[in-house]
């Protein structure tokens, strides 16, 4: 089942397979890359469903970590973007009137936030790669990505990451390749993100570029390779 209610968490619908997001009504859209399942040539590829994956990527399994640890995380593991010119991408549907009425249509009011955490980390020093990274890409932008199609993406500078919009960045806290929680916010005026809970400060919001794709690269001449655990993108 693709779509779940979830207790305490009224008139909330998750829609909790990657391959359900361009044909699945809900407010909350999770995508785990927890096997190989999605993996490209697999039965359940995720090109099959809407989204577009340029190159290959292969999955990364997770270990080290200690039980229920925050303090030993481990190595992540997920979807790893390991080549250059690499991205996976979703349906372009995040953001617009079309998707806040269908949001709103569940939810009962009318969304004024869209809003992503997810759990990622760099596998290496990609240096100062924009298009190397994870996050929002702009209507009809193409993959592999490119900095004039970002909406917010998260990357590195070569010294600290950085928030990038194919009109601005926002650098951030320094650079490393640990594992940590992202989050980015839209509202009407501003793009706000976040690592593990610390405000890294804001974009301003581009306009006439919705609907949004999410997505993960790696640029053409890098070598950052992000690694997906899990996203988490949802309307309030």
């Amino acid at each position: 089942m693709s779509t779940t209610v979830v207790p305490g968490n009224s008139r909330r619908v998750h829609v909790t397979r990657p391959q359900d997001w361009g044909s699945s009504a809900g407010s909350d859209f999770w995508a785990v890359f927890g096997d190989l399942t999605l993996v490209p040539a697999d039965s359940t590829d995720l090109d099959s469903f809407g989204w577009v994956e340029a190159g290959t990527w292969v999955h990364l399994a997770g270990t080290g970590a200690d039980l229920l640890s925050s303090s030993d995380k481990g190595t992540t593991g997920g979807a790893h973007i390991d080549t250059a010119a690499d991205s996976i991408r979703s349906p372009f549907i995040f953001g617009d009137w079309v998707h806040q009425q269908m949001a709103a249509g569940i939810l009962g009011y009318e969304p004024t936030t869209l809003v992503m955490e997810c759990i990622a980390r760099f596998n290496a020093d990609g240096g100062d790669d924009e298009d190397t990274g994870f996050g929002f890409v702009e209507a009809g932008a193409a993959s592999p990505f490119v900095k004039a199609g970002l909406m917010a993406f998260i990357t590195s500078d070569g010294t600290n990451f950085s928030l990038e919009s194919g009109a601005a960045a926002d650098a951030g806290s320094a650079d490393n390749q640990d594992p940590h929680l992202w989050r980015i916010e839209f509202t009407s005026t501003a793009v706000e993100w976040f690592i593990d809970g610390t405000s890294q400060g804001t974009l301003a919001l581009q306009t006439d570029l919705f609907p949004i794709a999410w997505g993960a690269s790696v640029g053409a001449t890098g070598t950052g390779d992000p690694v997906i655990s899990w996203v988490h993108i949802w309307y309030e």
